[in-house]
């Protein structure tokens, strides 16, 4: 039995909160868009991880994931930008990709805005082989569109390239991710990077005084005591009878959740070969506060 958490966030943002940068086209439907195409690819990236027997916790960003391969498609054409384009759950016309770009500039350049509230920073970066010459309009769209530093670099010194881009990544995360790679090749060309950082308040913090240890159970076979968090008050939650599973809604401060899932006995492997935006939406529309 693997024990994981799956942590999902409804309404990042409003599209209404930032307005698109000039001459990027990005309206509303076109943001909402994004959103629904991103969570189909959410749920169906997080299967093909969850389903290797070998790992036992699963954590990653979808939309770090999906801005940085779309970004890479301003620079690919044919079978590769098809392959791109559909293994990001894109099923739209060509006419629509600048729609997609816009958008994603603006989930980015919305979430890096300061906040005293809430700190986040998401970002792409491209290491690229410096004895390589990349288009122009290639790299000044990627720094427009993704707010992405295209970098020189020289993979021959693989330790200083690790050194190189793990500084970029350290210092880009105020020293939260030390260490983003290992095991650079001399023959390597490009590094595509995302980085996210996020710090957020409760809307109803955790004190520290009500904090215990207790039982956390590893698996069917194991148990570990550990410290866990308190708190007694109103939370949006459900139980979804067809899935067998509670589902309760933790509020951030502003615009931001976290969604928790907790399987019954046994239906982990149920859960998780369900979870669709369907059944997320399902869950938006039905859950409540008692």
């Amino acid at each position: 039995m693997r024990n994981r958490s799956t942590v999902e966030i409804k309404k990042l943002l409003e599209p209404q909160h930032q307005p698109p940068a000039e001459g990027q086209g990005t309206e509303p439907k076109h943001f909402k868009k994004i959103v629904i195409l991103n969570a189909e690819f959410a749920f169906r990236l997080y299967k093909l991880i969850a389903s290797d027997p070998s790992l036992q916790n699963v954590i990653f960003s979808p939309l770090g994931i999906s801005s940085v391969f779309s970004m890479l498609m301003l620079g690919a054409k044919n079978e590769t930008h098809r392959q791109l384009f559909n293994g990001l759950a894109f099923n739209l016309s060509d006419a629509e990709e600048n729609e997609i770009h816009g958008a994603f500039n603006q989930v980015i350049h919305t979430l890096n805005q300061p906040n005293n509230i809430t700190q986040m920073n998401i970002g792409n970066a491209l290491f690229i082989e410096e004895s390589l010459q990349l288009e122009p309009k290639f790299l000044n769209n990627v720094k427009t569109l993704y707010e992405a530093d295209g970098l020189p670099i020289s993979f021959r010194n693989t330790t200083a390239a690790e050194n190189k881009i793990n500084d970029y990544v350290k210092n880009k995360t105020n020293g939260k991710i030390p260490q983003a790679i290992q095991g650079l090749d001399e023959n390597d060309v490009m590094v595509l990077l995302d980085y996210v950082l996020s710090k957020a308040r409760w809307r109803n913090p955790f004190h520290p005084i009500f904090t215990k240890e207790t039982d956390f159970f590893v698996d069917a076979n194991t148990t570990v005591k550990v410290n866990m968090v308190y708190q007694k008050g109103d939370y949006d939650f459900l139980h979804d009878e067809d899935l067998s599973c509670w589902v309760v809604r933790v509020p951030y401060d502003e615009d931001y959740a976290a969604w928790f899932i907790l399987p019954d006995m046994g239906k982990l492997k149920a859960v998780e070969n369900a979870l669709s935006r369907q059944v997320f939406m399902k869950w938006i529309a039905s859950i409540k506060t008692e």
